[in-house]
């Protein structure tokens, strides 16, 4: 019966994809526990399980009319073509359409399918990008450790938004010194571009670090300008989360600021007075 036979899940924990004894291979959200998409492996109709309807003028009631055996000698005019007689004990069979395996690559943006139609790769991206965290062969909270320790944060990053963890996103972003920010910025692979700015979009309304998360914004959009300008119906929601956020930042340290300047202003102009005015005030008061 149809089944799935491979599982896997993306490396954030995310999705999952499913394919088995089936022509579909699915795509699941795992936190919302819903069916996202169905992909169709082949339409091959020879195939044994990618006929999902039947037609039902070639029933008889010997079964269907284009598996019957029919004999050299038949007299039936309308009797399709004789076939080559072979041992009538030998099972008619036909090959059927088959997924054995399913694979998420390292970043999630594409996944594979060994089929009996052969390895077809599905993938969100028009091109393909190259991305150094898919020569790892294992990228693990250890070895981001290891390259925060050494200081090599263009691979510490990249390997972070890779598990999509974010306790180890936050810690690797907020350990790049400001000066090395722009060469980070730079470096960062296309394909973590957009998950790093919904990341800093969620980290603007709580991170105490805003200064640190406003250079990093600025870095990113120079040094990958031209690419988000082309794409905006992908890089639309976090950018619109990021203006949120740092508008509501702006009000929030406004009217604290606005205050301490009327503060500062008042104790300034005391201050000019003299501390002979001051204290002929205080003793008049």
């Amino acid at each position: 019966g149809k089944c799935f036979r491979s599982l896997c899940f993306s490396a954030d924990g995310s999705s999952l994809i499913a394919g088995g004894n089936s022509k579909f291979v699915c795509l699941y959200d795992v936190s919302e526990r819903m069916l996202l998409r169905k992909f169709v492996l082949s339409s091959n109709a020879s195939l044994d399980g990618v006929r999902m309807q039947l037609n039902s003028g070639q029933r008889t009631d010997a079964g269907n009319l284009e598996e019957i055996i029919q004999d050299v000698d038949s007299d039936d005019p309308s009797a399709p073509p004789a076939r080559p007689l072979g041992r009538r004990s030998e099972r008619i069979t036909r090959l059927a359409i088959r997924c054995a395996c399913v694979r998420f690559s390292p970043d999630g943006r594409s996944w594979a399918a060994a089929s009996t139609e052969g390895l077809l790769i599905y993938a969100l991206d028009d091109e393909r990008r190259f991305d150094p965290t898919d020569l790892e062969l294992s990228t693990t909270p250890s070895s981001v450790a290891e390259a925060i320790r050494t200081r090599d944060y263009g691979r510490a990053l990249p390997m972070s938004l890779c598990l999509n963890e974010p306790s180890i996103i936050r810690a690797a972003w907020q350990c790049v010194p400001p000066k090395q920010i722009p060469l980070v910025a730079q470096s960062l692979p296309l394909p973590y571009l957009d998950r790093l700015l919904r990341f800093l979009g969620a980290e603007v309304d709580k991170s105490p670090h805003l200064h640190a998360l406003l250079l990093w914004v600025q870095q990113l959009l120079v040094a990958h300008g031209p690419h988000v300008r082309d794409r905006m119906h992908v890089y639309e929601v976090p950018l619109r989360a990021l203006y949120k956020g740092i508008r509501q930042r702006y009000e929030d340290m406004g009217k604290v600021c606005d205050s301490n300047q009327y503060s500062l202003t008042y104790i300034c102009d005391r201050l000019s007075e003299g501390p002979a005015d001051i204290d002929e005030q205080l003793s008049l008061a």
